[in-house]
């Protein structure tokens, strides 16, 4: 699976990024290198890896970092800048990390395009070049999960609306019955 970005004003054609990969691992040149083919194209469990590192990445260093480019606006408006929230169960219970489908379901809320995308902004939903949606129903409130990775999710989409609309999605995701074979 590959997902090609062309965010480049004035040049509709150039490719900007390219996510590859079950995670969705994305690289900012092309071509690839050779390791990149083999981790990222070619072995789905090292794709999968370095997204998992990426996503960890994500929740330690640009969701409640020093500046604003390491900052996840949505989680400092909902929470100010207290200390990283991993889990709401503590690592003894055995619920640890173990849990999101659960909380995920607790608290839903609909997103509409007058919804603001947090507290702080007036800034709403609104379609995109790659998100069409204005509106998602049934998405489950990030600020009542009880802890931080719905913002890492959203950050492991770089920022901005697109980023919101990847975040609702995500959790969405949550909330529906597995696949069967």
């Amino acid at each position: 699976m590959v997902g090609l970005d062309r965010n480049e004003q004035g040049n509709p054609d150039h490719i900007t990024s390219r996510g590859y990969g079950i995670g969705q691992y994305t690289l900012f040149h092309h071509p690839p290198r050779a390791e990149e083919v083999e981790t990222l194209m070619l072995d789905p469990v090292r794709n999968v890896q370095r997204a998992v590192s990426e996503l960890n990445e994500k929740l330690e260093n640009f969701v409640n970092g020093p500046t604003p480019g390491r900052q996840a606006d949505d989680r400092l408006a909902e929470f100010g800048r207290g200390e990283l929230r991993r889990c709401r169960f503590e690592a003894s219970d055995p619920r640890f990390m173990t849990d999101c489908v659960r909380c995920a379901g607790e608290a839903r809320v609909d997103i509409g395009p007058t919804t603001p995308l947090h507290p702080r902004t007036t800034e709403t939903l609104q379609p995109t070049r790659y998100h069409r949606e204005t509106s998602y129903a049934g998405v489950p409130d990030r600020a009542k999960l009880g802890c931080d990775w719905p913002y890492a999710v959203r950050r492991y989409n770089g920022s901005g609306v697109n980023s919101y609309h990847y975040q609702y999605q995500v959790l969405q995701r949550l909330t529906r019955p597995p696949l069967t074979a």
